[in-house]
């Protein structure tokens, strides 16, 4: 089966009222697609066709504070309180697939590439407005 993902964490959805930036995760197979945020828990989620025909619509209650209890256990530890399921270990396993999956993106992440939007291969035939912020990948 072929995959299609593309994840948008920057562009400007015309369904919010206040113009401002929504991050858009659409994972796309030959039977449909399933479209939601990707790092917020705000929005619904949809699922279409292949046709591209909204089938079901998914509507969630966003949690009040998503990170309080993890933000917490950091405070507890660093006043002497408790132990944080969070280490750096993980924190440097993470930023290494970061930099594993966007690297081809990016040409590289070793450098300040956020300074170089120009050289970026995963911009490379895209309008500007349409490349800024999204990552595609398939297979």
């Amino acid at each position: 089966a072929d995959v299609y993902c593309s994840w948008d964490f920057g562009s400007r959805d015309d369904e919010k009222t206040d113009g401002g930036a929504v991050d858009r995760l659409v994972i796309s197979g030959t039977d449909g697609s399933i479209e939601m945020a990707g790092m917020s828990s705000a929005g619904p989620v949809r699922l279409h066709d292949s046709l591209g025909k909204l089938v079901r619509q998914l509507e969630f209650d966003p949690p009040e504070h998503t990170a309080q209890r993890l933000v917490q256990a950091v405070t507890d530890e660093l006043l002497g309180g408790g132990r944080s399921p969070s280490r750096s270990d993980n924190a440097v396993r993470t930023q290494a697939v970061l930099d594993t999956v966007l690297g081809k993106y990016y040409g590289g992440r070793e450098d300040e590439f956020w300074k170089r939007p120009q050289t970026w291969p995963g911009r490379a035939g895209r309008r500007d407005s349409e490349s800024r912020n999204t990552y595609e990948w398939g297979t």
